[in-house]
């Protein structure tokens, strides 16, 4: 509906859509994904929405401003005259109010001068005046039916009216000024390394595997099914995480994983993504150069690793 109000508004241009959303999945893997999945197809204008799943991954919201901050950065380097419009939902457990990932959302987006529209609080007022209860609008906990989809655009479609309609018309391109960074260690220059980057010459008993679910990786995992089988790579920068086919209580319980010789299994900060994927933050104030990591099978379960996340 919203491409369809480009569309109808500007008839003239050549409007197309891309869909970069990778259902069930926070900012952390976000800000990774942005360069392949959406700024290699040079969008004019993108709409970000991490609020729920930020949330449902108990992401920190000191993280949340970064990984924002992060791409806002790529966005304004990629192309400077993009625009962006930060979007809001909700779900049964906020109904539109008091989300502390939007106030982490809204505290970078004032700073750069980005708008935001809470379709989620558009819904909530809805409701609040007579028109429905939630379940009217939601098919579950936080994803919306037709008719909650139909609100949440309408709610976009009005902001854009507003915004390039109803205002007078800026004459050309403009160029955003992008202010001093609010954060440290930003996630700017990011690396996704899958299973054919990875070598196993330094490693015992993991092998690459054909997996159905990774499509985005050519379907190439690894893998050790064997008790104290040691994983050996070596990376460069100072944030490491990793991309698991694991859930987070066999990941905690199951695995040693060292860096540089220290072990930082009690340091790791473990997010759900999807399904069985599961994505972990390890280590992300290390010193620059080159660092070594030892992922140990204490258990002998079967332990699958999709990607290594880095950022120099």
């Amino acid at each position: 509906k919203t491409t369809q109000w480009f569309k109808t508004q500007f008839p003239n241009a050549t409007i197309s859509e891309v869909d970069a959303s990778n259902g069930g999945t926070g900012s952390g893997w976000g800000v990774f994904r942005i360069e392949k999945d959406l700024l290699s197809k040079s969008p004019d204008i993108i709409f970000i929405e991490f609020i729920i799943n930020d949330c449902y991954e108990r992401t920190a919201v000191e993280e949340t401003k970064r990984n924002i901050e992060s791409m806002y950065k790529r966005i304004y380097k990629a192309n400077p005259y993009a625009d962006i419009v930060m979007v809001y939902t909700t779900d049964l457990g906020f109904k539109g109010l008091n989300n502390p990932w939007i106030d982490a959302n809204n505290y970078v987006a004032n700073h750069y001068g980005v708008a935001a529209v809470d379709v989620g609080l558009a819904l909530k007022q809805k409701i609040d005046a007579g028109d429905g209860v939630w379940s009217d609008y939601l098919v579950d906990y936080a994803h919306p039916n037709d008719r909650g989809y139909s609100v949440y655009s309408d709610a976009v479609c009005s902001y854009l009216n507003t915004s390039l309609i109803t205002k007078s018309p800026p004459v050309g391109l403009k160029k955003h000024s992008v202010p001093n960074p609010l954060g440290t260690n930003l996630l700017l220059d990011t690396q996704i390394i899958n299973a054919s980057g990875i070598s196993l010459n330094q490693s015992t008993n993991w092998s690459v595997i054909n997996t159905s679910n990774w499509y985005e990786f050519d379907n190439l995992i690894l893998s050790s099914t064997k008790e104290n089988s040691s994983l050996v790579t070596s990376f460069e920068g100072f944030y490491l995480g990793l991309l698991l086919e694991q859930n987070t209580s066999a990941v905690a319980t199951n695995i040693e994983i060292t860096v540089d010789g220290n072990i930082v299994n009690e340091n790791l900060s473990l997010y759900r993504t999807s399904a069985n994927r599961t994505y972990m933050m390890i280590c992300n104030n290390l010193s620059s150069g080159t660092h070594e990591l030892t992922i140990k099978n204490v258990s002998g379960k079967r332990f699958n690793l999709a990607a290594v996340m880095v950022a120099k």
